[in-house]
Order: structure tokens, then C-alpha cells, then sequence
């Protein structure tokens, strides 16, 4: 024996197989990715506000956002 249990079997799984689904993480967690976002975006001189609610996104005229 391999030593690995044997793999669950449902719908899920199987369209899951089917439709080659793929999982993928990021080495130091999930959290690293906004980190990053952020660690570039403020290099970039944009302003990022933390804790803040997102009411809303409008693409302005020239490609920007608010």
C-alpha cells in the first residue's frame, strides 16, 4: 500500500475531475496577496484606505476609478 487513503467519491468530486479543477495557495497564506497588492499600489503613489467601506466603483472618464 501507498499509505494514502482512498479518494472520496461524489457528484462534486467528479465534476470537479471532469472539469479539471485546480487549487492553488499562497506560500505565507492568503493575507500575502493584499499585502502585496498594497506594498505595489503604494509604490505607485496611488492612496489605499484601510478599514474603510467600499460603497461604490465608477470607472471615470480616461480609464480611472473611484
Amino acid at each position: 500500500t501507498t499509505g494514502r487513503s482512498p479518494l472520496p467519491d461524489s457528484e462534486l468530486v467528479r465534476k470537479a475531475r471532469a472539469e479539471r479543477w485546480s487549487q492553488w495557495s499562497l506560500k505565507g497564506g492568503l493575507e500575502t496577496l493584499p499585502q502585496a497588492l498594497n506594498t505595489h499600489l503604494t509604490s505607485q503613489g496611488v492612496s489605499v484606505l484601510k478599514g474603510q467601506p467600499v460603497s461604490g466603483l465608477s470607472l471615470q472618464a480616461g480609464g480611472r476609478w473611484k
